[in-house]
């Protein structure tokens, strides 16, 4: 039997909400999308997400919670893209590159 995506949404949003206050702090979040996505994104990150879609980062509805999600897989997926494109600009492995390759970032 497949499970809704907003039913699994709900799922992990109940597994956080601690307080049972019906919203999740940054922190929470950030924990919550970390059991997601392998590394996932930063305090900081998180935060400009929240701001970015609730016009506040000090906590996240679940009405909210799609649409915060969807900013932070943007933000993941683009610190992916840059980490991948440096790792193939720096040849010799060193974890630095030329100044006239990173302009092409």
């Amino acid at each position: 039997m497949a499970i809704h995506k907003n039913e699994a949404l709900g799922h992990l949003f109940n597994i956080h909400d601690t307080s049972s206050q019906r919203c999740l702090s940054h922190e929470q979040l950030h924990d919550m999308y970390c059991t997601v996505r392998i590394g996932g994104i930063s305090h900081a990150q998180v935060k400009a997400s929240m701001k970015q879609i609730c016009g506040s980062d000090e906590y996240v509805v679940f009405s909210d919670m799609r649409k915060v999600i969807k900013e932070m897989d943007r933000r993941y997926y683009l610190v992916q893209n840059f980490q991948w494109e440096f790792s193939m600009l720096d040849h010799e492995h060193v974890g630095c590159i030329p100044v006239s390759s990173a302009r092409c970032l």
